[in-house]
């Protein structure tokens, strides 16, 4: 059960490192005369951001359906729904944090 949610943790900060880290990669590949890791980056990059997506979408939507099952917050229940939905970056490691990590806890 530990590694599962160090796993969504992982799954859970994902966005705050690939966001930076594929602008970081977009201007490498602007630069003229970038040569030989433009054409490598070309490849890599786009691919890394659909697999950091699909993996970001499947750890939000398991947090979406976490919290309508959750027995223990039925009044914060549609709050949490509607955080995960509206504002996705901030809620899903709000969430993590909040009710898986501390789940062992409660």
């Amino acid at each position: 059960m530990r590694a599962t949610r160090v796993l969504l943790g992982i799954g859970s900060l994902l966005p705050v490192f690939v966001i930076p880290t594929s602008f970081a990669l977009t201007w490498i590949l602007a630069e003229p005369g970038a040569g030989e890791i433009a054409a490598t980056l070309t490849i890599v990059v786009p691919g890394f951001m659909v697999l950091s997506l699909l993996v970001f979408c499947a750890v939000q939507w398991f947090y979406i359906v976490h919290a309508y099952r959750n027995e223990r917050a039925t009044e914060q229940r549609w709050l949490w729904i509607a955080f995960l939905l509206c504002a996705q970056i901030i809620a899903v490691p709000a969430y993590w944090h909040r009710k898986i990590r501390a789940g062992s806890r409660e």
